[in-house]
């Protein structure tokens, strides 16, 4: 079951089926199955910082916690259970607590799914 909060942006075909907290932005055709959510400056206060932000393709695996003023790259692969507290670049694979970069990120499901049908 999915939850997404106040002001959030959207983009076109993106999947959620996760946490995402207020002011996040998530790109066209990402996937987003784990949580996305915001650390607070001033706990006494309640003062968020700004959320994290999820670029266009880019997947987020089930459990993974997408934590602070971060950004997922165009087409990054975050694995399940991940925990990310640093930028992931564009096209690249990140897995592990804490998240750590382990290469390329595999194709996009649509352009793999594109190639199994042409072959």
């Amino acid at each position: 079951r999915a939850q997404v909060f106040d002001r959030v942006i959207i983009g076109a075909g993106a999947t959620i089926g996760g946490f995402v907290c207020n002011d996040a932005i998530i790109g066209a055709g990402a996937v987003v199955f784990g949580s996305i959510v915001h650390r607070f400056v001033d706990a006494t206060v309640g003062t968020p910082e700004p959320a994290p932000t999820v670029g266009e393709e880019a997947f987020i695996g089930m459990g993974a916690i997408i934590i602070g003023r971060v950004r997922v790259g165009r087409r990054a692969y975050v694995a399940a259970g991940t925990v990310i507290a640093c930028d992931v670049p564009d096209g690249r694979f990140f897995k592990g607590n804490p998240g750590r970069d382990c290469g390329e990120a595999p194709s996009p499901f649509a352009l793999r799914a594109d190639i199994q049908l042409r072959e």
